[in-house]
């Protein structure tokens, strides 16, 4: 399965086990991040560790996680490297996802009170 999914308390983890987020890995992961954000969930934390490239296509499957996310929830991206980092800054997609260094960075920013 490309995305492993895992409880951390009250937030819902999810980390991307695959090195290209691209049209023909997204849907595969679309498919996940609908199917466990049913019913949705309020606090998310998506790990990027291990992917190095994304397309237009596998951006917009991280926009689809945000949107299922409530008004009242929030998404922490983590581990996203400086290729990535650099792809979100370029499309300004680093201003509609709350980006963080780590794991206990991201789970430390959906812990605490919005």
């Amino acid at each position: 399965m490309p995305v492993a999914v895992e409880e951390a308390g009250e937030v819902l983890l999810l980390r991307l086990d695959l090195q290209r987020l691209v049209a023909e890995t997204a849907a595969p992961v679309r498919a996940v991040f609908l199917e466990v954000m049913a019913p949705p969930r309020r606090l998310v934390a998506l790990d990027l560790g291990k992917v190095a490239f994304a397309d237009s296509s596998g951006l917009s499957t991280l926009l689809l996680l945000r949107k299922a996310i409530p008004p009242d929830g929030r998404l922490a991206v983590f581990g996203a490297g400086p290729s990535l980092r650099a792809l979100f800054r370029l499309t300004r997609v680093d201003q509609v996802l709350h980006l963080e260094d780590s794991r206990d960075d991201a789970l430390g920013y959906l812990e605490r009170p919005a």
